[in-house]
């Protein structure tokens, strides 16, 4: 489906061709963004907003908004997983396992050390 739509207001249809090509419409009342990659939308009122389908017909947006639907309650922090040095050493081998046997053969990098040096980091702490 082509990225396009179509503000009610001053009935302009937009269409967005790439990645990072954001298009409003001419009253700046919605816009949309991403090509045929994202599909984001934006409007200063979403029941402005219609979606363009393939065959030019519109399409209403049904539209839920995130900030209601989000309970105000204090919650506990979600505590951060914890992993031992065995489990990062093991993820590691297991990565570099899985290459190709032509990367395998490729020289290591300053990033390769990097990543040994933050394991030896952890394992101290």
């Amino acid at each position: 489906m082509r990225n396009r739509a179509k503000c009610k207001c001053c009935q302009e249809i937009i269409e967005s061709f790439h990645e990072h090509d954001l298009v409003y419409c001419k009253c700046k009342q919605i816009g949309i963004n991403g090509g045929l990659v994202k599909y984001w939308t934006y409007a200063e009122d979403y029941k402005s907003f219609l979606r363009i389908g393939n065959d030019d017909e519109e399409i209403e947006v049904k539209f839920t908004d995130r900030n209601t639907d989000i309970k105000q309650e204090k919650s506990e922090p979600i505590p951060e997983p914890t992993y031992s040095v065995m489990d990062q050493v093991d993820h590691m081998i297991k990565s570099i396992e899985d290459l190709p046997e032509h990367a395998k053969l490729m020289s290591c990098t300053q990033y390769d050390f990097l990543s040994i040096l933050y394991i030896l980091k952890a394992s101290i702490k």
